[in-house]
């Protein structure tokens, strides 16, 4: 309510994630970063090792499920309930499902990427649970559970990093990207001189489906065709 969003002049709403990533993909190749004991040398690393633990939800999904003969949706929903009944902040086995299929797709000359919406579990030692699930799970996928303090420090350095490039009074806190946030910061306003702002002024839900009639499975499908004519 009574937020702003920026429209394109096709009058779909523009994502600021997906500004700042490609904006990071194309002049942060020569920054470093760091986060306790974890470096990362380039804007690139750092977002491949902030998704490391999507992905590889999104792939114990597609193992365990060839190892136990059982559908994707039947996998991911076992998956989902182990995690939720573990002990972690998030308890709705939907919710979880959420962290490796609600992304947003941005591509570029080198690829296609996701930026999920939930970048990080809630706290360093629900991920380290996550990846120990997962290592019971499906053991070839997870080799050593250091990578959970990684992938979680990552998030944590992106998140951060894009939230204060939005906010003044923090840039002083980040000098050697000063120049980053400085470049970044002329073409979000170059952007918003192009973009249509719309006011929220009231939220609703609405019914986006509706009951159908069921399919009805006919054993011989040629007495159908018979009785059909």
């Amino acid at each position: 309510m009574e937020k702003e969003i920026i429209l394109g002049r096709s009058g779909f709403y523009i994502s600021f994630r997906s500004i700042f990533f490609e904006f990071m993909m194309k002049f942060g190749d020569k920054l470093q970063f760091q986060r306790g004991p974890f470096e990362w040398h380039g804007f690139r690393n750092l977002f491949n090792d902030s998704v490391y633990w999507n992905m590889i939800l999104e792939k114990a999904v597609h193992d365990y499920a060839e190892n136990n003969s059982i559908e994707l949706e039947q996998s991911q929903n076992c998956i989902a309930a182990t995690l939720a009944g573990s002990g972690i902040t998030a308890g709705n086995p939907d919710y979880i499902i959420g962290w490796w299929t609600n992304f947003e797709e941005v591509t570029l000359d080198s690829g296609i990427y996701r930026l999920f919406r939930v970048e990080h579990p809630f706290t360093r030692d629900d991920m380290r649970t996550i990846f120990s699930l997962l290592k019971n799970l499906c053991p070839d996928i997870v080799s050593d559970i250091e990578v959970a303090d990684r992938s979680y420090a990552a998030a944590i350095t992106l998140q951060h990093l894009r939230t204060n490039s939005l906010k003044r009074k923090n840039k002083n806190n980040d000098l050697k990207y000063t120049a980053i946030y400085s470049h970044l910061e002329k073409q979000i306003t170059q952007i918003m001189k192009n973009a249509e702002m719309f006011r929220v002024n009231s939220v609703y839900k609405i019914n986006v489906s509706s009951d159908v009639e069921p399919l009805i499975i006919f054993e011989n499908y040629r007495d159908f065709i018979e009785t059909d004519k």
